[in-house]
């Protein structure tokens, strides 16, 4: 009996801890361990130096499952990755966005764990959400939804500092963001959550947003009228933002003519196709699977709430404090590099002292950009480590070596 007594009263205890500390942890589950051995195949397999990118430490995979805040006001579970390597001393936190998904009914586990190794090798703990809907979490996932988007990140970190004493990892006080393709556009919302909603939880040391649709409503909108590799994008928003907001008043696939009508549902409802298959079922010009009503309102009505709802979701209106480096490409085919430069003059406009901008190349594309980007933003944090308090951009010789790296690319 005394022994039972026991027992409830340390459970009552553990309650109340996870209660005061409000954690959205669930549950987390070792999957892997990269080896330092492992790593090393994988660096050569993409001719990747180790003195650009050293490999210090092995590394765990985590999945890590836990709550967070639909738009509607109910808790959902949400599915993340930690990539921990294994070090006895503190180490920094970075919170990982990854670029666009969909969600299919084979989803596996995102391929971007391989460039957050890159990071995880070299001593960081390093966060992946899922975002809302996607991997294993609840409900549809809300493309390019600001403030989903940035709450998914911060529950994943909450629930992270839950779970880092029972697998013996022990954070120092530096927080990075970064994200590339949507993840820039989620590291930047996630970066003003932080800054404007949680400033003493969360006090980010740098944030590197890298090739994001920033400019929601003006740069990203005008792709819509023109031939377009990637036309799947605009279902994917006008649906999500439909689950979001409900703006619109009727079934939403009413706003797609025949057969696009049908060919979103598949995509999007029914899990139905990869991104290329999707791609290759919807017209070049995205504007040509929108009926003549839908059309005419986003043209000539500024108060058209498809259009109001893709201002609200621009992150370019306001005024970092973080040092913030932003990263683009003048090549990259998916999101174009304008986004970029309207950030970056609205953030100067608005006051923004440390926000800088990187040119990762002319000419690369968008998915050579992120190789370049993920390893730029890696110097620039790595500079924070050793005691920078702006950041700059790397050893000369490390930036030497990646520029004879980058002219083997012909993209």
């Amino acid at each position: 009996m005394k022994q039972r007594i026991i027992y409830f009263v340390f459970l009552c205890l553990t309650s109340f801890t996870l209660f005061s500390q409000n954690s959205p942890l669930i549950s987390f589950q070792k999957k892997f361990t990269f080896t330092q051995d492992s790593l090393q195949k994988r660096w050569k397999q993409v001719k990747l130096p180790e003195m650009i990118v050293p490999i210090r430490y092995e590394v765990d995979l985590y999945e890590v499952i836990y709550y967070s805040n639909y738009p509607d006001g109910s808790k959902v579970k949400v599915s993340g990755w930690a990539l921990v390597p294994k070090t006895e001393g503190k180490v920094s936190l970075i919170s990982y966005n990854h670029g666009t998904q969909l969600k299919t009914a084979n989803m596996r586990t995102p391929g971007e764990i391989f460039f957050c190794l890159w990071y995880a090798a070299d001593g960081y703990a390093v966060l992946m959400t899922d975002y809302l809907g996607l991997g294993k979490g609840e409900k549809m996932h809300l493309y390019q939804h600001a403030e989903s988007e940035a709450q998914a990140s911060l529950d994943l970190i909450r629930a992270f500092r839950a779970m880092a004493p029972q697998i013996k990892t022990e954070l120092n006080q530096q927080l990075f963001v970064a994200g590339y393709s949507q993840g820039g556009h989620a590291a930047m919302a996630t970066t003003r959550m932080m800054q404007e909603k949680f400033p003493a939880e969360f006090p980010v040391t740098a944030s590197a947003p890298m090739s994001g649709a920033y400019d929601m409503a003006g740069k990203q909108r005008d792709v819509v009228f023109k031939e377009y590799k990637y036309p799947f994008y605009l279902p994917y928003l006008i649906v999500s933002y439909q689950e979001a907001y409900h703006f619109y008043d009727g079934n939403i696939l009413e706003v797609f003519k025949p057969p696009y009508d049908t060919v979103v549902k598949k995509g999007l409802y029914d899990l139905a196709y990869s991104t290329r298959e999707f791609n290759d079922l919807l017209p070049k010009v995205p504007k040509d699977m929108l009926t003549d009503a839908f059309l005419k309102g986003f043209l000539e009505d500024t108060s058209f709430a498809f259009t109001k709802i893709l201002r609200e979701n621009g992150t370019c209106e306001w005024r970092p404090d973080c040092p913030m480096q932003l990263y683009y490409s003048k090549g990259d085919e998916q999101v174009s590099f304008t986004n970029t430069m309207s950030a970056y003059d609205c953030m100067r406009k608005n006051g923004a002292e440390k926000v800088k901008l990187r040119k990762v190349s002319n000419r690369f594309g968008h998915g050579t950009t992120y190789v370049f980007s993920i390893i730029y933003s890696k110097f620039w944090f790595d500079s924070f480590r050793k005691g920078s308090k702006r950041g700059h951009r790397g050893p000369l010789l490390k930036r030497a070596l990646i520029s004879t790296v980058k002219t083997k690319f012909k993209q």
